[in-house]
């Protein structure tokens, strides 16, 4: 009847109230208003930065207006010098949050929550107890 009232995989089903999903699983329910693009590139060469002889980091911001996008492009590139790599092999990635850490993941996380339950996560509700790795202070 429309209602949703658990989750099954095989013969087990798990009950709920109700489901929050990828928006893939409830394909006629959602609206596509764009797309995100990752690209990785695996390169023979450092890219030039400016006039230093090192291969360096960068990146690039290529501005939504200069491209018709509703979004800036950010391109990454990280050399030899940061470790991030073997020697002679440069790692290039794109990604669609320009933050570190997830920012904006964690933030659209959150947003899910507040939408769902009418109020916003409280974070001093979370208790955690500490495990052999950890001290006071936290994980290491």
């Amino acid at each position: 009847n429309g209602v949703v009232v658990g989750v099954r995989s095989d013969d087990q089903t798990a009950r709920c109230k109700s489901v929050i999903c990828d928006p893939s699983y409830a394909s006629n329910k959602v609206k596509i208003v764009g797309q995100v693009i990752r690209a990785i590139c695996l390169l023979r060469h450092p890219v030039n930065v400016g006039s230093s002889t090192a291969p360096g980091s960068i990146q690039i911001i290529i501005p939504q207006k200069q491209v018709q996008r509703h979004n800036d492009i950010y391109v990454c590139c990280m050399g030899q010098t940061n470790m991030v790599t073997p020697k002679d092999c440069f790692f290039i990635t794109s990604s669609y949050d320009a933050t570190t850490h997830f920012e904006s993941t964690c933030l659209d996380i959150l947003d899910v929550y507040r939408r769902y339950m009418g109020e916003p996560f409280d974070f001093s509700k979370v208790t955690r107890g500490l495990d052999v790795d950890d001290n006071q202070d936290g994980a290491h």
